[in-house]
């Protein structure tokens, strides 16, 4: 009995091998990494907004205190209370320079942010501010009133649309 085999001459070779050489697979599997790489980056930041409610930045001026904070409260998803000793006036005027659009008194507040002075509590105004986005827009309002007798001298609301 012969065990001894001999390979396949190149006559006896299978012809029309229908495998892919390996570097074209690996080009196709690098090309899909990319694709994914892509295709994860543009939906990675909305998705995360919405799977866990990134807050929005809301612009906070120096020398505040935060005296409360609430959660939901009405149509809004948050609500702060805050109290300073600047004027409203300076307040409504740091919020307008962050793109907030405000809405005061006639005659309270000059045009170089001072306030004139009033004899008793009063409302100023309010500022709102709208930031459109695809999937994650948000909004919040700002209500100032100043001039109080006991004190600090201004106290401000902040809520939260998102």
């Amino acid at each position: 009995m012969d065990n001894t085999q001999s390979s396949p001459s190149p006559e006896q070779a299978p012809q029309g091998s229908s495998f892919l050489p390996l570097w074209v697979i690996a080009a196709f599997g690098i090309l899909a990494l990319i694709i994914t790489a892509y295709i994860f980056t543009q939906i990675a930041g909305p998705l995360s907004e919405i799977v866990l409610g990134g807050d929005p930045e809301i612009p906070i001026p120096d020398d505040v205190v935060l005296e409360k904070e609430e959660g939901q409260s009405g149509s809004a998803s948050r609500t702060y209370f805050y109290t300073t000793e600047k004027s409203g006036c300076e307040i409504a005027s740091f919020y307008y320079e962050h793109g907030a659009r405000c809405t005061t008194q006639p005659f309270i507040c000059n045009p170089d942010g001072t306030q004139n002075s009033t004899e008793s509590f009063v409302t100023l105004g309010s500022c709102r501010y709208t930031k459109d986005e695809d999937v994650t827009g948000y909004s919040w309002e700002v209500y100032i009133a100043t001039n109080y007798p006991e004190g600090p001298f201004t106290r401000f609301r902040i809520l939260v649309y998102d």
